[in-house]
């Protein structure tokens, strides 16, 4: 497992001491707001992990940049809402 903010992980990429290439599971709490705060960080993160992973992200509330990253990033994007049924966006 590895944790860490998004700027330290690409300091450590930028440093070449990390290697993403076997991260299967990417888990980002409070995407909206790196959406705004950390987008030009989480870019080269992703592009840097595996093809195949299971990416989960949680936010209380999903905003258009979200989608958005989303739908560039993303094959299948599932939603489960405590307000509603599972959905597929």
């Amino acid at each position: 497992m590895l944790s860490g903010t998004p700027r330290r992980l690409l300091a450590l990429l930028d440093q070449n001491a990390l290697s993403l290439d076997q991260v299967s599971h990417l888990v980002i709490y409070d995407c909206d707001t790196y959406m705004h705060t950390m987008s030009p960080c989480l870019l080269p993160i992703f592009f840097e992990l595996p093809r195949e992973k299971q990416v989960m992200l949680f936010s209380r509330r999903v905003t258009d940049d979200t989608r958005a990253f989303n739908r560039r990033l993303l094959r299948f994007i599932g939603r489960i809402s405590t307000e509603d049924t599972v959905a597929v966006d």
